[in-house]
């Protein structure tokens, strides 16, 4: 999830809003009931896990992914399990 997160952020660094809504197939600005995404199984990461190396449950939620600097969505909440 932490790459699929860098890679939409690079995606959308330069797209307008609209282009985004476009790429999303959404409105980032309307509020989203967020959708739990869980990855069962081991994630590794020292980059985002500060020095953890892995999490056996990963939850985010899906409007996590918009661009944060964007849209004022915070970054990743690590849930450990």
């Amino acid at each position: 999830p932490a790459t699929e997160k860098m890679q939409f952020e690079s995606d959308t660094n330069s797209m307008s809003k609209a282009e985004v809504k476009m790429y999303m197939g959404r409105d980032p600005d309307e509020v989203i009931t967020p959708h739990l995404w869980r990855y069962s199984g081991n994630f590794t990461s020292k980059k985002f896990g500060e020095g953890m190396d892995s999490y056996n449950t990963v939850d985010i939620t899906f409007g996590m992914l918009t661009d944060s600097h964007k849209y004022g969505v915070v970054g990743y909440t690590w849930s450990v399990q």
